[in-house]
């Protein structure tokens, strides 16, 4: 009887089970669906060229065209915009066949970026031009408004990139890198991936591999687990790399079959098809950068294209600022100049070449490039700044010369110029005021203190014969900067250099006697550096982890400068075949310890870094990221912190605690990391694959300490940074009459928070752009202040690509501004000039 009930009771069960099995699987196979999407990833320069590039691109665009006469459902998917400029320009035929498959949309431009760009070491405004040229392209070439993001390679992304992507008209992206993780698997395949302001996007990790003949049994698990979850999935498919693109064997199996659509739930697509229909699904947010557990050399390898990368996107906003101030007050805006010049720099982001893991000859082909663009910027800010000169009245004794402080709030530090400029020994430097002002000459370069240059303006110094001058003489070395052999002294700082090491063994900051370090400072570690695979890529945690070797034994520590404006001490040493010359260098009225290295590099499979004991503990310490900051663990309790032993960050990363903290600035490095109280910063590697020379010989750079009250984002460290990284110009004017004065500023911004960071002209209408970020984390407001000869007529909000005017109020001399949280913004400005 027992039985008997019992039954009555399991076999109700087991049918009940079934049956929602049935349910399940049903429900599954429904919203299950395969799209098959036709793609070939070519890299534009990698173990090749780019001319080369141009020629796979060329024999994968004429296969593809070839298939799509053949198979009329076939579909293509491609990106880099680049590569169809290179057909419009070197093979106008495929070109025109590609523009009738777009139109009959069977070829898909998707990307919507100038190249397959990193997003870590590239600048926030890098990347908003790489869609701005690339997005641009597809719509004026081939009337295109590409809205697929698609990444598969690139070294990890940042977390403004979904604020980047959507503010420039992209709402999907695609990657295929975070597959490759070596610790932990990232937990999704859809999901919304959002930035700090609030944007995102919808986001797709297919498999990590293009499928081929040789391949595809790997995409079963994948296409198991998407059914399963009743998710929709996307395979890519074709040869990739090196081109190739799908094969007549693939179109034609695709092709069979198109009739089993319907009972195999699968279909030929399009990249944005998949995304059209996973955006109406509900999808888990991701809600922090997308840091790749990989490929943590590429920060560092190739150390020369990176600093020339640096200092290109500084000469592009200055060439453009000038430009754009220079338009105000009737010269000429060189937009086509400006353009190549952008997409010569952009090409060079690819994310092979910026990183370092190309072959050498694709260096000698950027080297040359590079060495064109400098040129070219030269000439554009050269004439822009005769241009602004030309409007000054530099009336008065002596010499005139101008200094432009390019950034947008006050500023006082130190300018460089050539000494035989002055023409000898006897002179004297003066201000607008007629104040002498410190100098100090060394080798064939005079440096001075320039105080109080305008925001976004500029202040006129005059250089005067000794004999002429009426005003007190040049000053002497006094209580404001002090120096011995081992020791550095101004009023802000105290440094000692312990003798035996050549590293520094104190830090003492004078405004509050804080004791800035617990271990030693620019303490050299050298760590064998040999990865299992991926030369150039990658980074071993065993070999980060040891115990490095120290460079602690100098051969000589002398006292190389000493003067009005600094004083610098130099450290030599050698490591083997290796030369490293550091100047400590501490300048009078700055709170920062600079450390100038001249570097000959001859090691491989080494890795170098800078290493800083600091007296600050924080659980989390903050990194440049473009335009935006982020907070990273300085610990190791969980697999994701240990995965990120080594991390990207751009001009800066700060370790603080509420009451004190310490910066590192550099000029162009770009792997730190940031562990317990230990800073360190990677300087140098010495991979041979692809390029069996990587790195070897003479290298400049240099980073500096900055110690500074309160937290991070109460200091200055960002403002630092970039004085760092854009230094004061100085340019010689003829003396003449002029209805500007001698002390000017253009425009300034009234929130350190608030960064202006662009001054250009529009692309498309009589007007000036600005871009703007909120750099605090905060919600903030700001007024940006034009200065006296400008008034502001009509102001106007747009997104990255500079359409979709939205009004905004002002009065003639402001406009305020609200931010959000790192939020971006885009402003366009009319003017009418009162000053003639």
């Amino acid at each position: 009887m027992k039985k008997k009930r019992l039954g009555w009771i399991i076999t109700p069960a087991i049918y009940l089970f079934l049956a929602a099995v049935l349910i399940r699987l049903a429900w599954s196979y429904y919203n299950f669906k395969v799209f098959l999407v036709p793609q070939s990833h070519i890299d534009v320069a990698w173990l090749w060229t780019k001319d080369e590039a141009s020629q796979k691109a060329k024999t994968t665009f004429s296969s593809v065209l070839g298939l799509m006469n053949k198979y009329q459902g076939f579909r293509y998917s491609q990106s880099n915009a680049i590569f169809y400029e290179w057909m419009e320009q070197r093979h106008p035929q495929i070109f025109n066949e590609i523009k009738k498959r777009v139109k009959e949309k069977r070829w898909e431009p998707v990307g919507g970026m100038w190249v397959e760009s990193d997003t870590n070491m590239p600048s926030g405004e890098s990347l908003v031009r790489q869609i701005f040229y690339g997005k641009r392209y597809f719509k004026d070439k081939l009337n295109v408004d590409v809205r697929v993001g698609w990444l598969p390679d690139s070294f990890g992304f940042s977390h403004q990139m979904p604020q980047i992507f959507k503010k420039s008209g992209i709402d999907y992206f695609m990657t295929q890198k975070l597959s490759i993780n070596d610790t932990n698997r990232f937990p999704y395949k859809s999901f919304n991936w959002r930035s700090p302001d609030g944007s995102s996007v919808v986001s797709h990790i297919p498999p990590p591999f293009f499928l081929d003949s040789t391949n595809a049994l790997k995409v079963l698990p994948y296409l198991l687990k998407s059914f399963v979850k009743g998710q929709k999935a996307m395979v890519l498919y074709g040869y990739s790399d090196g081109g190739g693109g799908p094969s007549e064997s693939m179109a034609g199996f695709i092709e069979r079959l198109l009739p089993f659509k319907k009972p195999l739930r699968f279909e030929q697509a399009r990249a944005e098809d998949f995304f059209v229909e996973i955006a109406g699904e509900r999808q888990p947010v991701w809600n922090n950068e997308l840091y790749l557990e990989n490929h943590r050399g590429a920060y560092t390898s190739e150390s020369w294209v990176k600093k020339t990368n640096r200092l290109l996107e500084a000469g592009l906003r200055n060439a453009e600022l000038f430009s754009a101030i220079s338009y105000l007050y009737g010269g000429a805006y060189p937009s086509e100049d400006i353009d190549n010049a952008w997409k010569g720099t952009l090409a060079n982001q690819f994310h092979d070449i910026i990183a370092g893991t190309s072959i050498a000859r694709v260096y000698r082909d950027a080297g040359l490039e590079y060495k064109g663009i400098e040129m070219t910027l030269k000439g554009i800010s050269d004439s822009s700044e005769r241009h602004i000169a030309s409007a000054i009245d530099t009336q008065g004794a002596g010499v005139p010369l101008v200094v432009f402080n390019a950034l947008a709030w006050e500023r006082s530090g130190v300018v460089e110029i050539e000494s035989r400029a002055l023409g000898g020994e006897g002179f004297l430097i003066e201000d607008d005021a007629g104040n002498a002002v410190r100098h100090q000459t060394t080798g064939n370069k005079t440096l001075f203190l320039a105080e109080k240059v305008p925001s976004l303006g500029y202040k006129v110094f005059r250089i005067i014969s000794a004999g002429a001058s009426t005003k007190a003489g040049r000053g002497r070395p006094d209580a404001g900067l002090r120096a011995t052999r081992l020791l550095l002294e101004n009023s802000f700082l105290s440094i000692e250099i312990d003798e035996n090491t050549g590293f520094l063994k104190d830090i003492t900051d004078k405004r509050n006697g804080f004791k800035v370090l617990n271990g030693p400072g620019n303490a050299l570690q050298l760590f064998r550096d040999e990865p299992k695979d991926y030369d150039a890529w990658n980074i071993s945690k065993e070999d980060i982890s040891s115990k490095p070797l120290l460079i602690d034994m100098p051969e000589n520590v002398e006292l190389l400068e000493q003067g009005d404006v600094f004083a610098k001490i130099r450290v030599t040493k050698r490591f083997e075949g290796t030369i490293i010359l550091t100047d400590i260098v501490l300048y009078r009225d700055c709170p920062a310890i600079f450390f100038e290295n001249t570097v000959f590099w001859a090691e491989r499979h080494h890795l170098l870094k800078a290493a800083f004991s600091v007296n600050v503990k924080a659980g989390f310490a903050a990194y440049e990221i473009p335009y935006g900051t982020i907070m990273r663990s300085t610990g190791n309790a969980s697999p994701a912190e240990s995965a990120q032993f080594e991390v990207p960050g751009q001009r800066f990363a700060d370790l603080s605690s509420p009451e004190y903290g310490v910066s590192i600035l550099n000029d162009n490095k770009y792997g730190y990391d940031i562990k317990g109280s230990t800073m360190r910063l990677t300087l140098l590697r010495g991979p041979e694959y692809p390029d069996k020379e990587a790195d070897l010989g003479w290298h400049e750079f240099s980073y500096a300490l900055y110690p500074h009250e309160g937290g991070f984002f109460d200091s200055n460290a960002l403002r630092a940074a970039q004085e760092m990284n854009n230094p004061f110009i100085a340019f010689f004017a003829g003396k003449h009459n002029g209805a500007l004065p001698p002390r000017h500023s253009f425009m300034g911004i009234d929130n350190k928070n608030i960064v202006l960071e662009v001054i250009k002209k529009s692309h498309d209408r009589e007007a000036i752009v600005l871009r703007f970020y909120e750099a605090g984390g905060v919600g903030s407001e700001a007024t940006l202040k034009v200065g006296e000869g400008l008034r502001i007529k009509s102001a106007f909000e747009t997104d990255l690509l500079e359409k979709g005017l939205f009004g905004l109020k002002h009065t003639d001399q402001d406009l305020l501004l609200r931010f959000k949280p790192f939020e971006i913004k885009t402003v366009e400005l009319s003017f009418e000039k009162t000053i003639h």
